[in-house]
């Protein structure tokens, strides 16, 4: 039976490296038709480098995608239906003027405590800043792996939670390069 799916969005905002924030506010009623697409943007997140919602709908039958908007470009993903305490990404690369970042937001009401490791070009990796990073319920948790997996041609991640589940997303960064970035000789 097609009907009209009542429900919330929760927006939640964090800052850059692993300090957890809390909610940015208060859960938004929405409704949305059968066969309706409805939109809604990002609210009272200020200036939050990291931010990830939570979409509790009276029914099912429903999608619920995230897309992101920037200097850099468009990207669009098709968000998690739950939590977890594994999370894995493939591929990523933290060469020069690229930067990889990931996500973990606790939608929960118990605390998550996180540890991150990596396999790279380099072979395993499991630096000490990436373990026991605290996500505080209903918060998010930024990370640039950059600032620890400097340079490195290839990133797959294994996000584990040691206590509570999470949901994980992983965002690469690639600019377009100019030709004052090429080195010299090469050409655009």
């Amino acid at each position: 039976v097609e009907r009209t799916l009542r429900g919330t969005v929760t927006f939640l905002a964090g800052g850059p490296g692993s300090t957890p924030t809390v909610a940015a506010g208060s859960a938004i009623p929405i409704s949305v038709g059968p066969l309706d697409r409805l939109v809604v943007p990002e609210t009272g997140l200020g200036k939050a480098a990291f931010a990830g919602a939570t979409v509790e709908l009276d029914g099912g039958g429903a999608a619920v995608q995230q897309v992101v908007t920037g200097a850099e470009g468009i990207s669009s993903t098709a968000c998690a239906s739950t939590g977890s305490d594994r999370w894995y990404f493939a591929d990523g690369t933290t060469q020069q003027y690229s930067s990889l970042y990931l996500t973990l937001v606790d939608p929960y009401s118990a605390d998550a405590i996180v540890d991150l490791s990596f396999t790279t070009e380099q072979g395993p990796e499991a630096p000490a800043d990436f373990q026991g990073i605290v996500v505080s319920a209903g918060s998010v948790v930024g990370v640039d792996l950059g600032t620890h997996l400097r340079q490195r041609a290839r990133v797959a991640t294994t996000v584990s939670a040691r206590a509570g589940r999470i949901i994980a997303f992983q965002t690469q960064v690639i600019p377009p390069v100019t030709a004052g970035q090429l080195p010299a000789g090469a050409a655009a």
